[in-house]
């Protein structure tokens, strides 16, 4: 049997959290930038979606009950569902409901709004179970390191969504000052 030095094995865990850290990383700031993005596209959903200013509100407005019922479920029952599991098959639910909220037709403007919110849901739990994962694999420096991360990609995500905001505000100003 072969067996490893205590560095190897040492090595080999360091790079199972470093690879575990921009991981759950690139989730977060991914869900960051659904969320901003959303919110920066109004304008543009709303003119999609031929609607008014209030029912353009009700997608944040249904996300943020989203949000709040799932922070609820969780509170109450999350010490008590399988959080691999959890973890997983929210990442699974979000990435289908926020795909097929893309696929939704000019027409059917409400389809869009529950979908987008029932994609609040399982964004929200697998946001909680990114901080529960890294409290309870990183100790030390790898949990400042983890948080650190989080923090980063939410400001990551945040400056890419006003660059389109800005890319977008100029397009339509030389739209219009062309148009003269």
């Amino acid at each position: 049997a072969k067996t490893h030095s205590g560095s190897q094995i040492q090595r080999n865990d360091k790079c199972a959290e470093w690879t575990l850290l921009f991981c759950l990383f690139g989730l977060f700031a991914l869900s960051a930038y659904d969320n901003f993005s959303v919110g920066g596209l109004l304008p543009s959903l709303q003119q999609y979606f031929q609607t008014t200013d209030s029912a353009a509100a009700a997608i944040k407005t249904c996300n943020a009950v989203a949000h709040g019922i799932a922070l609820a479920v969780m509170w109450l029952y999350g010490d008590f569902v399988p959080k691999r599991a959890v973890f997983f098959s929210s990442i699974l639910i979000w990435i289908i409901l926020s795909f097929a909220s893309l696929l939704v037709k000019f027409n059917h403007f409400w389809i869009f709004v529950t979908l987008r919110a029932l994609a609040s849901l399982p964004e929200e739990v697998f946001r909680l179970m990114v901080s529960v994962i890294q409290s309870e694999t990183f100790k030390g420096s790898m949990l400042a390191h983890s948080i650190m991360a989080n923090i980063i990609g939410e400001k990551i995500a945040f400056k890419s969504y006003n660059l389109i905001l800005v890319s977008q505000s100029f397009g339509q100003f030389f739209a219009l000052s062309f148009s003269f």
